[in-house]
Formats: C-alpha cells, structure tokens, sequence
C-alpha cells in the first residue's frame, strides 16, 4: 500500500513537472509574442511618424508653391492651384492611411494585453495546481 501511495505521489509531481514545464513554455511564448508585438507597434508608431515629417515637408513645399502663384500672372496662379489640390489629395490619403495605422497599434495594444492577461491566468493556474500539489502531499 506504501509503495502504491509513493507511485502515485511520484506520477503527480511528474504531471506537475509536466504542467509547469507546459506553462512554463506557453508564458515563453507569449512573451514572445508580446515582445514581437511591442517591436511592431514601435514600427508602426515610427513609420506613422515618418509620413508626419514628409507631410510636414510637403505642407512647406505647398506654402512656397502658394507664395510663388501669389505673385505670378493669373494664369500661373490657376496652374499653382491644381498642382496644390493634387498635393492635398495626396496629404488626404497620408491622413487616411496614418488613422488606419493608429487603428493597428490599437489593436496590437489590445492583442498585448490579451496575451498579457493569459499569461497571468496561467501562472495563477500553475501555482494552485503546486499549492493543491502541496496541500495532497502532507
């Protein structure tokens, strides 16, 4: 009977060993994965920040394109402000495209805390399964 309870006590710290090699993997992975996660919002926060300083530039290019029609003849001025509203289609876009990035990030925060809160849902898992583990053995 001795040795049935020391077999069954060896083969639940073996599951437990197990368990916690398990959990142990899967918050590795997870911290992977919030890491990689972390690095792409950085690049897209970085990228978004990027087309600002080129939309910045173009706003500049657009105001010396204004000052330069401003005093030209009126056909030039006409000629200035279609170049200008292809310019400001352009800029349109760059806005669309910088919210659908902000969109991303958002949604890659929220997959973060996602995997975040798994992670602690695991660890709290593993240590009520050693406490239980503990609790069995005495």
């Amino acid at each position: 009977h001795g040795a049935q309870l020391a077999q069954l006590k060896s083969e639940a710290k073996e599951d437990a060993d197990e368990y916690r090699r398990s959990i142990e993997q899967v918050t590795e992975q997870a911290q992977r994965r919030e890491k990689a996660l972390q690095e792409e919002i950085r690049e897209t926060v970085g990228e978004g920040k990027r087309r600002e300083a080129k939309q910045a530039a173009r706003v500049q290019e657009l105001l010396e394109l204004l000052r330069q029609a401003a005093s030209t003849a009126e056909e030039e001025s006409a000629h200035a402000a279609a170049t200008i509203e292809g310019h400001v289609g352009t800029i349109d876009a760059h806005e669309e495209q910088n919210a659908e990035l902000i969109g991303e990030v958002a949604a890659a925060k929220e997959a973060s805390e996602g995997v975040r809160d798994a992670l602690q849902h695991a660890e709290a898992r593993a240590l009520a399964a050693e406490a239980s583990l503990a609790a069995s053995s005495s």
